[in-house]
């Protein structure tokens, strides 16, 4: 059985960290170590680590989630690095599920469901807009090849031959290593039943803060010839269209509540624009 090395960057997590290291510690798969990379927190995130037995590495010098997973891949031993968020909660099958996925599919990346939750005092509609608007696993890797960090799989084989995470992206690296990867003949599959829980922002302001944070991240990742993750061929007006029809889709959400959605899409698209703006004058 394969040594599974999981990497969670953290900056100030102390509040998340715990459940995901507990998590981490009830999986059934029984080769694995935790490495947790502190990225410079002040709120004692890493004694938090070595309570719940993690091994801590320590990337002071580059403030960046990419930066602090590569400090965590230099100092792994597994063959398989599994990458986490320091909020990503995963079920005790998590693991076994995913390195499951990748032998039956003969994949050297995997990405994995996450789930969206409302933390406590969080927005319901906000993890709504999430649920609909954000991590979308299963329609990502199948149109684009493209995983999130907060789920996502690598054998050591693929860092090897491409290089590790580009520390200097502020957002995007998760996508630009998964195509890399591609390029380089590498082949990732989705694992729906590796599932970890995330919760959702608990304010407009982080939710439009987070898109401008992405718009940069797509202005950085021209530089590396990466397009942004769009259905190829599609324009702007069909995508809008689809996703219309999938808010509409959406049963559980009232109509006023189905309009919110569509408002809050529309606040999030400018601040993505301002953030491409932004990210090609830098």
């Amino acid at each position: 059985m394969r040594l599974v090395s999981v990497v969670i960057p953290v900056f100030n997590n102390r509040a998340t960290l715990g459940p995901v290291l507990a998590a981490l510690n009830a999986q059934d798969y029984p080769r694995l170590e935790v490495i947790v990379a502190d990225n410079n927190s002040t709120d004692g995130s890493p004694d938090v680590a070595i309570a719940h037995g993690a091994t801590v590495v320590f990337e002071r010098e580059t403030q960046g989630s990419y930066a602090a997973r590569n400090k965590g891949i230099a100092a792994a031993k597994g063959d398989i690095l599994a990458f986490l968020d320091g909020d990503c909660r995963p079920r005790p099958d998590w693991l076994s599920n995913a390195v499951a996925a990748m032998r039956r599919a003969g994949a050297d990346l995997a990405g994995g469901r996450i789930d969206i939750e409302a933390g406590a005092g969080g927005s319901g509609l906000l993890a709504a807009y999430e649920r609909l608007s954000y991590v979308r696993q299963e329609e990502t890797i199948r149109d684009h090849g493209t995983s999130a960090g907060g789920n996502l799989l690598i054998a050591r084989r693929v860092i090897d031959a491409i290089g590790p995470f580009r520390a200097e992206l502020r957002s995007g690296g998760d996508g630009e290593i998964c195509v890399r990867a591609r390029r380089a003949g590498f082949a990732i599959v989705y694992a729906g039943d590796a599932v970890v829980s995330h919760t959702a922002v608990n304010s407009v302001r982080t939710l439009l803060k987070r898109y401008h944070r992405l718009g940069k991240g797509e202005a950085e990742l021209a530089a590396f010839g990466v397009a942004p993750i769009r259905a190829g061929g599609s324009s702007y007006l069909s995508r809008k269209r689809a996703y219309l029809r999938r808010v509409w889709a959406e049963r559980a959400l009232s109509p006023p509540g189905r309009l919110a959605i569509v408002a809050l899409n529309l606040a999030a698209s400018v601040a993505q624009w301002l953030g491409r703006r932004a990210g090609r004058h830098a």
